[in-house]
C-alpha cells in the first residue's frame, strides 16, 4: 500500500509559557510513528493539513458518531471545522484536546492506537492558542480585581464617613477590624508564597497588598499564565485562595455592616447606596468566580468527572450560566444580609449573633453526628482538628451569604446541607421582614418604610428564585443530583477510590486528603499500592512523583520502608505537618520487583 507523503514542515511558533510541550515540526521527522500510523488510516495527511491550517474561525460544534475506518474526506473537514471552535472556546490546551477527543469517537480510536495523536493535537493546540483567545478568562480575573480594588476603597471611605457620627461610628469599627483582618491574612499568604524572593521581592509584594491592588497583580500573573518557580503555589491557586479570604473576611462582613448602617441611617447618601452596591456585586462576581473556574478545571473534571462539569461546552452558554451565578449570588446575599440586619435591629444585636451561632452549631451538629467534620486536606492530625474547625466555619459564612455552588461539594458542605441552607436562608428573610414590620414604631422616622421594605424582600427573592431558574437550565442536567447529594466525605472519597480506573485518580482520593477519608478501604489500598509499586518508580509519573510523600509508611511494601527510612533525618518537613510519611524513596540497581 503506498503511504501519503507527510504534509510540508510549517514554521511554528514555540508553545505558550503556561504549556510544557515542545514545538510541532518535530514530529514530521518522526517517520517511524508517522508511517505505521498512515498506513491505518490514509486521511491522516488530509486532517492533519485541516487542523493545522484552522482558517475556519466557526464557534459551531458539531458532533459525529462515525467509526475510524468508515471516515471519508467530507468527514474529516466536518471534525476540523469544530477544531478552530475548540481553540477558541476552552481556556487551555489540555482542555482543548481532551474535549475535542471526547465529541469524536473516531478521534478516540485513533488515540487509543496510537496514543502520540493526543500529544501531536497538543502541540498543535499549543502553536494556535494564544493568550489573546482567553477573553473569557482576561474578563473574569480583571473585573474581579477591578471590583475588588473598587470594594477596598469604597470601604475606606466609608469608614472615614460612618466615623464622624456616633450612631454609626461601630460600623466604622466593624468595617475597619475586617479590611485588618483581610490585609493581615493577604500579608500573610503573600509571607509564604514570596519569601524566598529577599527583603526587596517580599517588600514590592507587601506593597501591592496594603496598596490594595494586590488582586490587578494577581488577575495579570494568572491571565498573562505566569510560570510556578520557587512559589510553593501557582498563580491560579493564589489568586482562588485570596479570593476565598477576601470573601469570608471582608466581602460578606462588610456588606452586612454596610446593609446595617444603610437601614439605620435615616438620610440614605448616594456614597452609601453606591459603596453597599459595591460591596454586593464584589461579593456576587467573587463567588461566581470561584464556582465557575474551579468547575472548568481540566484536572477536576479528569480526576472527579461525576461531580465536576455543569458548565456547558458553548460559549454562549457558559457565558449565560456564569451571569446567572453573578446574579444568584448577588440577590442571595441581599436576602440573607437583610435578613440579620432585621433581626438585629428587631431584637437587638446579641441576639442575631446568637441566631447565627445556632446556625453555626447546627451545622457542625449536623457533620459531627454523620462523622464528616474532618476537614479533607491531609495535615498532621495534631493540627487537623484546628484547620477542620476553622475551615468549615469560614466555609459556612461563604455559603450562607454567597450560594456558592462549589461548596456542594461533599468534602464541603454536601448536596443535601447546601440546599437545606439555602433555602432556609431565603425563607428567614421573609421572617424577619414579617417580624420588623409587626413590631417597629411607622412613626419612627428612622423607621424603612414598609412597603419599600417588602418590596426589597420580593424583589431579592423573585432574582434570586429566577436565577435558579436560569441555572439549571444552562447547567448540564446530570448534575443536578449533585445538589441533594446525601455523600459524607469519606463515602465520596472511598468511592472514587473503588470506582475509578485510573491510579492518579485513585491517589488523588486516598492521599491528597486526610487519610481517615479511605480508611475503610485500606485494604484494598495496601493491595493496590504493592501490586503497582516499582511499575510507578520506574514509570515516575507527574501525580506519583507528587503524592508519593504522602503515602502512609503502613501503606507501602515493607522492603520500600526498610530501604528508604535508613536514618530519621532523612524525614522531610512534610512528615511533621503534612500528613504523609515524608520518606525518601531509594532508587538503585536492584530488581524491583524484590520490593513485592
Amino acid at each position: 500500500m503506498q503511504v501519503s507523503p507527510l504534509p510540508p514542515l510549517r514554521d511554528f511558533p514555540p508553545a505558550p509559557p503556561h504549556v510544557q510541550l515542545c514545538n510541532f515540526p518535530k514530529w514530521a521527522q518522526r517517520e517511524d510513528i508517522f508511517v505505521p500510523l498512515l498506513i491505518r488510516f490514509p486521511l491522516f495527511t488530509l486532517l492533519l493539513e485541516e487542523l493545522l491550517e484552522n482558517s475556519n474561525k466557526t464557534l459551531n460544534i458539531k458532533t459525529t458518531t462515525t467509526s475510524l475506518e468508515s471516515l471519508a474526506e467530507s468527514d474529516i473537514r466536518h471534525i476540523s471545522k469544530s477544531w478552530s471552535a475548540y481553540v477558541l472556546k476552552k481556556k487551555s490546551v489540555p482542555l482543548i484536546v481532551s474535549a475535542f477527543l471526547l465529541n469524536y469517537p473516531s478521534m478516540t480510536q485513533l488515540n487509543n492506537e496510537f496514543p502520540f495523536t493526543e500529544s501531536l493535537l497538543a502541540d498543535i493546540a499549543a502553536s494556535q492558542f494564544t493568550i489573546s483567545n482567553n477573553y473569557g478568562l482576561k474578563a473574569r480575573v480583571y473585573g474581579g480585581a477591578l471590583l475588588s480594588v473598587l470594594d477596598a476603597l469604597s470601604d475606606t471611605y466609608m469608614i472615614s464617613v460612618f466615623w464622624k457620627e456616633e450612631a454609626t461610628r461601630s460600623v466604622a469599627h466593624g468595617l475597619l477590624a475586617c479590611l485588618s483582618t483581610n490585609l493581615a491574612c493577604q500579608s500573610l499568604i503573600t509571607y509564604l508564597q514570596h519569601k524566598h524572593e529577599g527583603v526587596v521581592g517580599l517588600a514590592r509584594e507587601l506593597v501591592f497588598v496594603f496598596s490594595f491592588i494586590k488582586p490587578g497583580v494577581d488577575a495579570y500573573r494568572v491571565a498573562n499564565f505566569k510560570e510556578q518557580g520557587e512559589e510553593p503555589l501557582s498563580a491560579m491557586t493564589v489568586l482562588t485562595v485570596s479570593k476565598g479570604i477576601e470573601l469570608a473576611t471582608e466581602a460578606v462582613t462588610g456588606t452586612l455592616l454596610q446593609i446595617f448602617a444603610l437601614v439605620l441611617t435615616p438620610v440614605k447618601t448616594p456614597a452609601m447606596i453606591v459603596s453597599t452596591c459595591t460591596s454586593l456585586l464584589t461579593t456576587a462576581f467573587t463567588s461566581a468566580t470561584l464556582a465557575y473556574d474551579l468547575d472548568l478545571d481540566p484536572e477536576r473534571r479528569k480526576n472527579q468527572p461525576l461531580f465536576y462539569g455543569y458548565v456547558p461546552p458553548s460559549a454562549t452558554a457558559r457565558f449565560s450560566l456564569f451571569l446567572t451565578l453573578v446574579s444568584l449570588s448577588f440577590f442571595h446575599c441581599l436576602s440573607r444580609a437583610t435578613s440579620l440586619v432585621l433581626v438585629a435591629i428587631v431584637f437587638g444585636k446579641r441576639y442575631a449573633v446568637f441566631l447565627y451561632v445556632g446556625e453555626v452549631g447546627l451545622f457542625f451538629s449536623y457533620k459531627l453526628l454523620r462523622g464528616d467534620l474532618r476537614y479533607w486536606p491531609n495535615v498532621a492530625d495534631s493540627i487537623s482538628g484546628i484547620v477542620s474547625v476553622v475551615a468549615r466555619l469560614l466555609v459556612k459564612v461563604i455559603v450562607d451569604f454567597t450560594c456558592c455552588a462549589h461548596y456542594r461539594h461533599p468534602f464541603e458542605f454536601g448536596g443535601f446541607f447546601f440546599a437545606f441552607s439555602v433555602l432556609l436562608s431565603q425563607a428567614m428573610c421573609f421572617v424577619a421582614t414579617a417580624l420588623y414590620v409587626q413590631r417597629m414604631d411607622a412613626d419612627d422616622a428612622s423607621t424603612i418604610p414598609r412597603e419599600s421594605l417588602w418590596v426589597v424582600t420580593i424583589v431579592s427573592f423573585l432574582g434570586w428564585f429566577v436565577s435558579v431558574l436560569l441555572f439549571f437550565r444552562f447547567s448540564e442536567n446530570k448534575y443536578r443530583k449533585t445538589f441533594f447529594n446525601l455523600q459524607t466525605a469519606k463515602q465520596y472519597a472511598t468511592a472514587l477510590f473503588r470506582e475509578s480506573q485510573e491510579d492518579a485518580v485513585k491517589a488523588d482520593a486516598c492521599f491528597d486528603n486526610h487519610k481517615s477519608f479511605t480508611l475503610e478501604a485500606k485494604d484494598e489500598i495496601v493491595v493496590w499500592v504493592g501490586e503497582n509499586w516499582s511499575r510507578w518508580m520506574r514509570e515516575q509519573e507527574p501525580w506519583f512523583v507528587h503524592l508519593r510523600r504522602m503515602i502512609p509508611v503502613d501503606y507501602l511494601p515493607k522492603k520500600v520502608v526498610e530501604r528508604s527510612f535508613k536514618d530519621e533525618r532523612r524525614q522531610s518537613f512534610s512528615a511533621q505537618f503534612v500528613g504523609g510519611n515524608g520518606l525518601d524513596f531509594v532508587e538503585d540497581d536492584e530488581d524491583d520487583e524484590s520490593l513485592m
